[in-house]
């Protein structure tokens, strides 16, 4: 029997010999890429994307650039972006 440690995503508890956290479906035993990412979309202070995914750190350029976001089949304009130092996630707020 494994050890119970936390999903990287979701922070429930899951077993290290998991490949995928059942309870938002991340991958837990992937390889590191060090251009890895994690993007929250907040809107009015709530995060649209729960649980958070992984992405590639290149896409912020892309989000710099771009006018509209599309999230979920809704467009949104970038009011601004910042980094959690704490969790490693790229936070990028968004207004109508």
């Amino acid at each position: 029997m494994g050890n119970l440690i936390k999903c990287p995503t979701c922070k429930k508890e899951i077993s290290d010999e998991t490949e995928y956290c059942h309870n938002c479906y991340e991958p837990i035993k992937e390889k590191e890429n060090p251009n890895d990412i994690l993007i929250a979309y907040i809107y009015n202070g709530k995060t649209l994307n729960t649980p958070l995914y992984h992405d590639d750190i290149s896409k912020i350029e892309h989000l710099k650039m771009a006018d509209k976001i599309e999230v979920y089949d809704e467009e949104y304009k970038l009011q601004y972006i910042s980094v959690s130092a704490n969790d490693n996630v790229i936070n990028v707020y968004l207004d109508k």
